[in-house]
């Protein structure tokens, strides 16, 4: 089943959001955190704006969240994790999921 465009756009809006809510100085040292610290948004925010890497979990993990939200579709973790082609586990899906909802 294909999800619907609005879900991609306001999946996209959760990542505008996220990747605005850090620090105007980038806050932290842009060094990538394992595991991440929901009280540290804005040095997650700092590595994702300084690596692709980082910036590719936050995205995926936005359209993870959209797709939960708005879809009638039961979709977990590893769907998210095998989209990124082994890149990211289920368990860095849902950490990054913890501090984009913090």
């Amino acid at each position: 089943r294909r999800i619907e465009g609005g879900t991609a756009s306001r999946s996209l809006t959760l990542l505008d959001r996220f990747m605005s809510s850090g620090a105007v100085d980038g806050g932290g040292d842009g060094r990538r955190r394992a595991p991440y610290s929901r009280r540290d948004v804005p040095g997650v925010v700092a590595a994702a704006r300084l690596d692709r890497d980082e910036y590719q979990l936050a995205a995926l993990t936005a359209l993870f969240l959209g797709i939960k939200l708005h879809e009638r579709l039961n979709i977990q973790p590893g769907h998210v994790a095998y989209l990124s082609r082994g890149r990211y586990g289920p368990d860095e899906v849902v950490e990054m999921e913890g501090v984009m909802l913090a």
